[in-house]
């Protein structure tokens, strides 16, 4: 009776654990309901949960409810400059103004700030918790203008130390030490060259698995490599070639 009893609460905790796992999602922030901005003073808005599902933004540490839609070049949130933004290629903010290119896609996530001086600089970033895959190598991400601190489960990565002017960068970061666990993945936008401001936009987020050939090719390639070695290190005196 005492081991069904344990089965069973073994089981009702596995099942507990598992609920709260599952894959990331809207990792190229292309499902956006921007059907849902309404305009809250002058800006178009939405909950995080419409215009970047999966994800919470955060400033100073405190979650926000709420998300600017294509507020162009200098949007305004909350009564203080800068604030984080979905940006659509299809809409025009105003008539005759386009919005920014998206990095790719239709839509980009971009945290867009103005000069306050770096004392009085809000911090913003974009939050999701998920599973990391088991064969998970690399984090790739993209971004444009100013970098992001990207953190897993609190431990910084190694980011991208400096603008990328209006570029795109992509970074590859090693992810494999949290591959098959469920974590925090955190982009926080930095400023590396103080007092500087401005948009840092972030897209096409992936976990990225080698492919088998690769690994075979790469297999191959440090055996055949090693015989090289061996063959040189145990030729006779003498020989050449």
């Amino acid at each position: 009776m005492k081991a069904k009893l344990v089965t069973l609460c073994f089981c009702v905790v596995f099942t507990t654990l598992r609920s709260f796992a599952a894959p990331f999602q809207n990792l190229g922030f292309e499902d956006a309901n921007t059907s849902a901005a309404v305009f809250v003073g002058q800006d178009l808005m939405a909950s995080p949960a419409d215009l970047v599902p999966g994800w919470q933004v955060f400033r100073d540490g405190i979650s926000l409810d709420l998300v600017g839609y294509n507020q162009g070049s200098v949007p305004f949130f909350e009564n203080s400059p800068g604030g984080p933004l979905i940006f659509d290629s299809n809409y025009e903010f105003r008539v005759g103004v386009d919005g920014p290119d998206p990095i790719e896609g239709r839509f980009t996530f971009r945290i867009h700030e103005t000069g306050r001086g770096p004392s009085l600089a809000p911090s913003f970033s974009i939050v999701q918790r998920g599973d990391i895959p088991i064969d998970a190598r690399f984090l790739y991400y993209t971004y444009r203008h100013r970098p992001f601190e990207v953190t897993v489960n609190g431990v910084i990565l190694t980011p991208p130390s400096q603008n990328s002017l209006s570029r795109p960068t992509t970074v590859a970061l090693d992810i494999s030490s949290f591959a098959g666990q469920n974590v925090e993945l955190r982009f926080r936008a930095t400023h590396p060259f103080l007092p500087e401001f401005g948009p840092h936009d972030l897209d096409s987020i992936a976990f990225v698995i080698p492919e088998a050939s690769t690994v075979v090719l790469f297999s191959f390639g440090l055996l055949a490599l090693t015989a090289r070695f061996w063959r040189r290190r145990n030729r006779p005196l003498g020989l050449n070639g």
